[in-house]
């Protein structure tokens, strides 16, 4: 990435999303969010609805890097059956809007992290890498149909 690029962030407002967002802005990027509200000032919110396959289609025009934090806190409530879909979903079906959106339409997109918890269960100490099987869990799930 480069300074002034300019980085789309969902889940922008979250824990990691808000420092991503002011270590990007320390250091001369353009910064916007994509969530459920709008707004204006030093990061310009742009609205999405996963749930309507909407997405603002200004969210995208200048973006050069998409960072994707978005989905239901993992951590809020207990994991009920209908719970667990809303955490795959958020996460799963955010993903493919905006895979979606990058195909049907021009744009300048050059990277794309997706990024979400620890898929792998729980291994000790073991140093574990990318081609590692997934861990039998709902994180494991989650990560991997993300």
């Amino acid at each position: 990435m480069h300074n002034a690029d300019t980085v789309l962030i969902t889940g922008g407002s979250g824990n990691i999303g808000s420092h991503l967002t002011t270590m990007l802005l320390d250091e001369g990027y353009n910064v916007r969010h994509l969530g459920r509200k709008p707004s204006r000032g030093a990061v310009r919110g742009y609205v999405w609805d996963y749930k309507r396959g909407y997405l603002d289609p200004e969210a995208l025009v200048g973006v050069q890097h998409i960072i994707h934090l978005a989905g239901a806190d993992i951590a809020a409530k207990r994991w009920t059956a209908a719970r667990r879909q809303v955490l795959l979903d958020s996460r799963v079906k955010t993903a493919l809007l905006l895979h979606e959106q990058l195909r049907a339409n021009e744009h300048n997109v050059r990277t794309f992290i997706s990024a979400g918890g620890i898929a792998y269960g729980d291994r000790g100490e073991a140093w574990l890498s990318e081609e590692e099987p997934f861990g039998d869990s709902l994180d494991g799930e989650i990560c991997m149909q993300w």
